[in-house]
This record gives structure tokens, sequence and C-alpha cells, in this order.
């Protein structure tokens, strides 16, 4: 499984919120749900129900709505009730990994324990540095971000390297971090002068070259990468959430040719982080056929509807003229819908309960009217427009 993740803080945006957007893909039949953890209270000396690692829960974890691989603890991507989003993907460093926490685990801990993406990138290399972290990637990098500021953290074995983000930023299944770093975790820089990693002639350390591991997937990461960059560039202060999910879907579609091999979208989902209300996520399932952005509400139960059987068309979707209208409509349907719910919440004289109502109320409707769509959509020879499988995505609780 794989992740291009790109983020625009408010300087770059239409709405001067930040913009947090993943495209996931991975091999046919590998699944993933998206998953809604309420908050909850902790008893004292109460710990995380993890199958590998001993650790002490927090009093009070955050709501949170995230992407979970099958069979994982952890979440590939979320974001909490406090406008922070985190992400993770894969590379690969010279640096032994000796067990300890899984790229999405880390990423599930900091969304229910961060209020904000500086305390996620303290909670993340912490973590790191204790813990270690491993998995089928090897290590890791992230992306941490809420309504002001982003980070991204490269991780190899118990050691990181950061750099703050400037405006947009865009990251794939490679390191791409060299003498830009910000900060390095405690006793690298000696480990790596002592490995004779680097020379110790008084130029700035190259993180990349200094641990990185060359590998054939990592040329194609980067030229995903580069592209990615050159679209946010491009649109830099006209960015907004719909231009955000066109950008994903037609970075996907452009970089076929530089996905692993075999690799099927899965999905796409954009965030919105602000300084205030609920964050919204627009979340494209990759086991539709055509992809329909869905406006979530971060901290509300996902609806029933979604959580008994994801609607999918038994009969697919295609790109004729008749079922790309039913599409638009139902997008335009959902687009308006949430920008309603938004405006509407942003008045400040609704109470809690009343904004909890609203979101359910919207989110309910969308997934009837899908639901409805699906049970009467009109067959097509025509290839749909992506190749997945009606096992690839779920929608659970927990």
């Amino acid at each position: 499984m794989g992740s291009d993740m790109l983020v625009a803080l408010g300087s770059a945006t239409v709405t001067r919120n930040t913009l947090f957007g993943v495209n996931d893909f991975g091999p046919a039949g590998a699944s993933c749900s998206l998953r809604y953890l309420p908050a909850r209270a902790h008893a004292p000396g109460e710990c995380v129900a993890h199958p590998r690692v001993v650790l002490n829960e927090v009093r009070q974890t955050n709501a949170v709505l995230g992407l979970q691989p099958s069979g994982s603890w952890g979440l590939r991507h979320g974001v909490n009730r406090h406008h922070l989003a985190a992400g993770v993907t894969g590379w690969q460093s010279r640096l032994a990994n000796d067990g300890g926490l899984e790229g999405t685990d880390l990423v599930r801990l900091v969304l229910e324990r961060g209020h904000s993406a500086r305390q996620a990138l303290d909670l993340v290399t912490d973590f790191i540095e204790r813990f270690g972290q491993s998995g089928t990637q090897g290590d890791h990098v992230f992306l941490l971000a809420d309504a002001t500021e982003a980070f991204v953290v490269e991780a190899a074995g118990r050691h990181w390297a950061l750099i703050e983000c400037q405006q947009t930023r865009a990251v794939c299944d490679t390191g791409l971090i060299r003498q830009d770093w910000r900060r390095l975790s405690r006793g690298l820089a000696e480990r790596i002068l002592a490995e004779r990693w680097w020379t110790d002639d008084g130029t700035k350390l190259d993180f990349h070259s200094a641990v990185g591991v060359s590998r054939p997937e990592a040329r194609p990461a980067l030229r995903r990468w580069s592209r990615a960059t050159l679209a946010l560039a491009q649109q830099e202060g006209a960015l907004d959430p719909l231009s955000m999910r066109r950008l994903l879907l037609e970075h996907f579609d452009h970089c076929l040719e530089l996905v692993p091999s075999a690799a099927l979208w899965q999905g796409s989902c954009v965030a919105t982080l602000g300084t205030s209300g609920l964050p919204m996520v627009w979340v494209a399932p990759g086991c539709l056929p055509t992809p329909l952005f869905f406006p979530l509400v971060v901290g509300e139960p996902l609806p029933q509807v979604w959580l008994e059987d994801l609607p999918v068309p038994r009969r697919r979707l295609g790109r004729d003229a008749g079922s790309e209208l039913v599409l638009d409509d139902l997008q335009l349907r959902f687009d308006q819908d949430a920008e309603e719910f938004v405006r509407s919440c942003s008045e400040g004289t609704v109470p809690d309960h009343e904004t909890s109502r609203r979101a359910q109320e919207m989110m309910n409707s969308h997934a009837e009217l899908w639901a409805e769509q699906a049970r009467v959509a009109p067959s097509s020879s025509t290839t749909p427009a992506r190749s997945t499988t009606p096992q690839d995505f779920a929608f659970v609780t927990e």
C-alpha cells in the first residue's frame, strides 16, 4: 500500500483554511476501512489496547475519523476534532528497525492525543525514540498539519529528521529531506559521522544522502512528488476543497505508470482544517467505480446505513453521458448541502446538540441518496474510471 499526501496552508488557499489531501493506492484485494473512533475518558493507569507495546492511556482521547488497513490497530491517515490531520507513507533507510510501533500506530496515537501539529510533532518523535518504528514498508514518512502549520517527519530506525512546510508540500513514498532539515533527533549526527556516512568537513549534513537506501521504487515516487509539487505551485493561492479534490484525481491519472505494479486507486480524501467549527473531510471511497466525494463531519458517528452495508452498484456506472450526469448531480447536491451546513454552524448561535443533529442528517441523507442510485444504476460496457473491487473499502465504527 502507498499514499501521496498533499498539504496547502491557509496562505495558499482561497478559504484561508489548511487543506490536507491524500490519494491511497495498493494491490487488488487489499482492504481498508473508514474508522470512527469516539472521544473517550480513561481511568488512571489504564493502558492502550495495543497488541505489542505497553503504553499508558491519556485521561481523554480525541474523536478521530481515519482510514484503517485490514488487520491493523492504527490508521494510515485521519483527522481529529481539533482540526489536526496526520498521515504516513514509507521509505527505506540504512538504520535497522528493531521492532516497535508501526507507522499506522503512530498516526492513530498522535490523532487521539494531539491538539495541534506542533504537539503531534513532539508526540511522534518521542514515540519513535522510545519505542522505535517498524513495518512492511521499512521506515516511515509522516505529514502532520493543522490550521496554521504543517511538518514532515522522516523516521530512520529510532532517529528522525523534520522540516517545517512552507505554503504547500507534497509527500510520497520516498525520503526527500536533504540539507533542508530543521531538526535532527539527538545522537543522529554523531552516529552518521562515526559510521562515516557523511564527511565531517563543516558542511551541513545531508540526511537522505547519509542514511537513505537506494531502491527501484524510489525513482517513480520521486517523479510523482515532482509532479504533485508542480501542480500545487501552479494553483497556489487559488486552492479550495473542490480544486484539491480535482488535483488529487488528475494527479493519480497522470501518474498511473509511476505507481507500484498492479496497484489500484483505493480512494481519496480532502480535509479542511480551520480554527473553529467542525472539521470536514471529503471522502471518495475506492470501491466506487467512479469517484464521488462524500462530506463527512469529524467527531460525529458515521451513518448507520454505511455501517450495515456499503452500497456498491450492482451494475457499474460508467463514463456514458447519462451516468456522468447522475454523478454530477449527486456531487453538486453533496457540495451544496455541505456548504449550507458549514454556513449554518458558523453563525455561532447553534448549540452543539443541534450541530450534531444537522451533521447526522446531512450524512445520512447523502448515504441514502447514493444507496438509491446504486440500486438503479444502469449497466455499462464502458471501462470504469478506476479499476477497484467492492471489497477494497468499508465503513466501520468502534
